[in-house]
């Protein structure tokens, strides 16, 4: 019956990686806005529903202004509603992660808690950190000019240097200095960009009246605004009765600049606040990480209609490839013989296309026939009138949707590398150690060159070290006949392999021995970076045309 099951499901099982093949790339979709007032003690429906509307909008971080989440229990109850994975929050500010993978570290919370600043970083570490500030700025003129001037003594910003517009236009920005910082800055800035006509070079000076001034200049020069395609002509993103100006932005360092896929401004509900949402999504790649090492499922090997496809295909090669037709007319010489190292790794290569080609559109496949399953399955317990027995047909629909989800669950178990699971660990350290583990294979922050010891930190660096590394590694050197004498000299009588095992040492493999050995190998284990399991290196091996190949035996030469 079991095996019934599998054959009309077609259980193709998706195929599966250590890690993900696009985790060289990941979206990053930022939200901003002045919420006045997220809390709403005053109106608790009113705020569930703003809290949920910004939930909706699949945002992985969310700053705020005007939050009013003075005290720890206000500020857990936001966490709650907003379901935060992590976050940080002042009086008057607040900083949101609602992606599990997006981390928040190194914060900083201004005397006044007006202003936070953090590292955003992630867990796989497939994009460089960066900072991202909110500032909720007064909106008297005094007090704005105030604290302009004391955050820019901050250590967030006074360790970026100050330029002139004349350095930016000057300043070739591929390179590293000096714009290699990367920090975003949101928030409700609370004065309009028209406000700098107000001033010239003989305002009087008197103090904090120029701070306003040097913090626009400041960001001018060392950052872009990405929601507004002009500063000169700004959409308004603040509106109350006939009266709306420009007070939020989102300014980035020019080094991200090109990590922007798209921003945009929207209306919210006036009922919830009288400023705009804004939003940037920004696209990160990595050039530190590889893109994992595939693995074909190895469940595949118990899935009939993939032994048929993938025996049809050997069937394919081994006509095509290791027993080629012979062409009595062609007057071009015959091709060279090809190795048998050369076709057993062309047999490779086939496998893997076949598995990967088979697991492909199986996870939708799976979701899909699954929902029709559990439709059927509705349908029928629908059907049938209370005093009836079963129908005869639900005890199958329902194996069929628990085998279905089985096969579901392993290759979720496979993806996740849940080996600590087959082991009967239950160790927390166990599966942290686990998870550093496998996220430091998959990630170099650095290199040493083999050529001189320098530290090697950048992607083209980076490569250039590994490159050099493995030319040598792979270049074959003289032999010093000198050094093998002196070595073989070390080896004592008792240590030599006595004559009479010798030959049994040098028996060629037969196939039943790369049978059994394939057979005994560790569960869920792969021969190599081919990434075929020995479940399907096992099927492979069965295969008439292939196993000669596997010995070396060639019944055409």
């Amino acid at each position: 019956m079991h095996s019934e099951i599998r054959s009309a499901l077609l259980s193709e099982s998706s195929e599966y990686s250590y890690t993900n093949n696009n985790s060289k790339n990941i979206n990053l979709r930022i939200g901003s806005l002045n919420c006045r007032s997220l809390a709403k003690p005053n109106q608790p429906t009113v705020s569930s529903e703003f809290i949920r509307f910004l939930r909706s909008q699949s945002f992985d971080l969310v700053t705020l202004q005007e939050t009013h989440a003075s005290d720890l229990e206000t500020q857990q109850t936001l966490d709650m509603k907003f379901q935060a994975k992590s976050s940080i929050w002042s009086r008057h500010c607040g900083i949101v992660s609602l992606n599990s993978s997006i981390v928040l570290s190194s914060s900083l919370i201004s005397i006044d808690q007006r202003l936070i600043a953090c590292t955003i970083s992630h867990i796989d570490q497939v994009f460089e950190p960066f900072t991202i500030v909110t500032i909720y700025a007064p909106a008297s003129p005094q007090p704005r000019r105030e604290f302009y001037y004391h955050i820019m003594q901050l250590p967030v910003f006074s360790t970026i240097p100050r330029l002139s517009i004349e350095d930016v236009s000057m300043n070739d920005q591929s390179s590293d200095q000096p714009f290699n910082h990367r920090m975003i800055i949101t928030g409700d800035f609370n004065y309009s960009p028209s406000f700098s006509s107000q001033y010239t070079n003989s305002t009087p000076q008197i103090p904090f009246r120029a701070a306003q001034r040097d913090w626009h200049d400041f960001l001018l020069t060392n950052f872009n605004e990405f929601t507004h395609p002009s500063l000169d002509n700004p959409l308004p993103t603040f509106r109350r009765g006939t009266t709306s100006s420009t007070i939020d932005y989102i300014f980035g360092s020019l080094s991200l600049s090109s990590c922007v896929q798209k921003s945009s401004l929207e209306f919210i509900n006036s009922t919830w606040t009288d400023h705009a949402l804004l939003s940037i999504q920004l696209k990160f790649g990595s050039g530190r990480h590889g893109k994992g090492l595939w693995r074909a499922n190895p469940y595949f090997a118990t899935n009939s209609y993939f032994v048929k496809t993938l025996y049809r295909s050997l069937d394919w090669f081994c006509s095509s490839r290791v027993t080629p037709p012979l062409d009595i007319d062609s007057d071009l010489r015959p091709s060279p013989v090809e190795t048998s190292q050369s076709l057993w790794e062309a047999v490779k290569v086939e496998v893997k296309r076949v598995a990967r080609s088979f697991g492909r559109k199986q996870a939708s496949w799976q979701q899909l026939h699954l929902s029709r399953l559990q439709a059927k399955r509705d349908r029928l317990l629908s059907s049938q009138s209370p005093t009836s027995g079963l129908h005869p047909s639900l005890t199958r629909t329902e194996k069929l949707i628990g085998h279905l989800q089985t096969d579901m669950a392993k290759t979720q178990t496979l993806k996740a590398s849940k080996h600590w699971r087959e082991h009967g660990e239950t160790s927390a350290g166990y599966l942290k150690r686990s998870i550093e583990t496998r996220t430091s294979q998959r990630y170099i922050p650095s290199l040493q060159h083999p050529s001189d010891s320098h530290l090697c930190a950048s992607p083209g660096e980076l490569q250039d070290a590994a490159k050099t590394f493995y030319q040598h590694l792979y270049t074959s050197e003289t032999i010093d006949d000198t050094n093998v004498s002196i070595l073989l000299d070390t080896i004592t009588d008792n240590d030599i392999i006595p004559a009479d095992d010798t030959d049994s040492l040098l028996v060629p493999f037969t196939i039943e021995d790369l049978l059994v050995g394939s057979s005994r190998s560790p569960r869920k284990s792969s021969p190599g970076t081919d990434g075929l399991p020995y479940e399907i290196l096992s099927l492979v091996l069965k295969h008439p045309g292939i196993s000669n190949l596997a010995v070396k035996h060639r019944p055409f030469a």
